[in-house]
């Protein structure tokens, strides 16, 4: 599960620096380089703000953060029928009218 690299995917379709976002989410850009890169998790107070600033739920970054390592042998195969496909909704429910 990779959440920084999520994060970092969604600033940058919403057309953000990482000064700005930072600004945004009130921490620093040197902060938000080791989220984006995965050296450090953010606390529960700012997830909150990246989610509200992204304009998205908390639950869409941990889902789209998924990433075919974390799951089971035996359940790769309907993981990789289903998830680009549950993706490709949950990004056209979350993001498209978001970006009008």
């Amino acid at each position: 599960m990779n959440i920084g690299k999520t994060i970092k995917q969604l600033r940058k379709d919403r057309g953000y620096s990482q000064i700005t976002f930072g600004e945004r989410c009130e921490i620093s850009q040197s902060a938000l380089s080791l989220i984006e890169n995965g050296t450090r998790m953010p606390n529960k107070t700012t997830f909150r703000r990246i989610c509200e600033v992204l304009e998205v739920p908390e639950e869409l970054i941990y889902f789209l953060s998924i990433d075919e390592s974390t799951i089971a042998q035996d359940k790769k195969e309907k993981f990789n029928t289903l998830y680009p496909w549950a993706k490709d909704l949950m990004m056209k429910i979350f993001l498209e009218d978001s970006n009008k």
